[in-house]
């Protein structure tokens, strides 16, 4: 099921990239989908009721040509009543407003609006009755919470009662979509405790390259040796000297090194970044990566570890691709109907063929021309702005 997800304008197409890179983590049959594109005249108009709100997903759907069966939601300041979100069984419209989220929690905005997402398209599927919804809280995602602060109750549980379960299923929600949301809702809960107690005041531990008296590398992170293989030290190392630009192994260098000489390496200091490993050992590269990530999770517990962890970095941006996949889907589903259209000549359809069939190659070209200009790995640490201040070399 696509579930498309829009402002009013660009002005707060930041904070609903922060929201939709949240939701992507969802693993199931909701697909997040996000548009930046789409600009509301608001000029002259007031937003005094939740039809009128409704109106601009109602706008937005005409706009895009969205589909009946598709959920369009309206993330934005915009609200009425004071409300935080609310749905539109039949239509499939949802507004969540943005404002004021600080009032209750010190938990990052997106997180706190993703739940508001999740459980209003469970909501919205299910065609839930108001009535249904619990006063007092209890804490579960159908409580009313006139109390705004009673908000953090359900954050805190992440829970879905017996009773709501049942309602959920004699909806339209099913037994998987219901398993795969309160999944997520769990991942977001330890996110959220974790957020609004302490982890937003923890600074990171020093990430330390250091050579020991052998003349062998060691990495410590705080007061911690991490036991990496020469190779996993290696990339680890190279990745630490290319500091906040990150790597690509895949670039074409002066130096051309392969994973499998570096047993022979005992001088670190000759080692530079952006070593070329050729393209036939991206697997050892992805393989070493994943080792590495495993290794600071198990050391360090997944929280300290998330400053450590190497991450891809790409030059094609979520919106580019979006709209590039977007393109080659509409591209191939006018070739599949052309291929059926029966009643055109053999001509006509060979033209009309090869030139959708060169929008086609166009983009997979733009695409695979991306994916070879990017630099995939980072760590973590080192897109922060004071990286520094926890970060050196000793012995070198």
């Amino acid at each position: 099921m696509k579930i498309h997800l829009f402002s009013i304008n660009s002005d707060h197409n930041e904070l609903l990239k922060s929201v939709f890179d949240k939701l992507v983590e969802f693993k199931g049959q909701f697909q997040f989908l996000l548009n930046t594109d789409y600009n509301y005249n608001s000029e002259n108009k007031s937003f005094n009721s939740f039809e009128s709100l409704f109106e601009i997903c109602d706008d937005f759907r005409d706009n895009g040509r969205i589909e009946k069966t598709d959920v369009a939601i309206l993330i934005s300041p915009l609200s009425y009543r004071g409300f935080f979100s609310l749905f539109e069984h039949n239509r499939r419209n949802i507004f969540v407003c943005t404002e004021n989220w600080e009032l209750f929690s010190n938990a990052e905005k997106p997180l706190l609006i993703a739940h508001q997402v999740v459980e209003n398209i469970l909501q919205c599927l299910a065609g839930f009755d108001e009535k249904n919804a619990h006063d007092p809280s209890i804490g579960c995602i159908n409580d009313m919470c006139i109390d705004k602060l009673e908000i953090t109750l359900k954050l805190r549980t992440a829970d879905i009662c017996p009773e709501c379960i049942q309602l959920f299923l004699k909806g339209e929600v099913t037994n998987a979509m219901l398993f795969e949301s309160m999944k997520f809702l769990e991942d977001l809960r330890k996110d959220f405790l974790l957020q609004n107690s302490y982890s937003k005041n923890l600074n990171p531990l020093k990430l330390t390259c250091k050579k020991n008296n052998k003349g062998n590398l060691e990495i410590y992170i705080g007061e911690q040796l991490i036991k990496f293989t020469k190779t996993e030290l290696f990339l680890y190392y190279v990745l630490c000297m290319g500091k906040e630009k990150g790597n690509n192994f895949f670039e074409f260098n002066e130096e051309e090194i392969s994973l499998r000489d570096i047993r022979k390496f005992n001088n670190f200091n000759q080692i530079v970044p952006n070593l070329y490993f050729g393209v036939q050992m991206l697997g050892n590269i992805r393989k070493n990566v994943n080792y590495i990530n495993n290794k600071l999770n198990e050391a360090l517990g997944a929280n300290l570890a998330s400053f450590y962890i190497i991450k891809k970095k790409s030059e094609l941006t979520d919106e580019r691709k979006l709209k590039l996949n977007n393109e080659l889907e509409k591209f191939e589903k006018e070739l599949n109907e052309l291929n059926n259209n029966m009643q055109l000549d053999k001509k006509n359809k060979a033209i009309q063929r090869k030139e959708i069939e060169g929008s086609i190659k166009d983009i997979n070209s733009e695409m695979n021309s991306q994916r070879e200009k990017v630099f995939p790995y980072v760590i973590d640490l080192f897109t922060r702005n004071d990286w520094n201040k926890y970060f050196e070399q000793e012995g070198f």
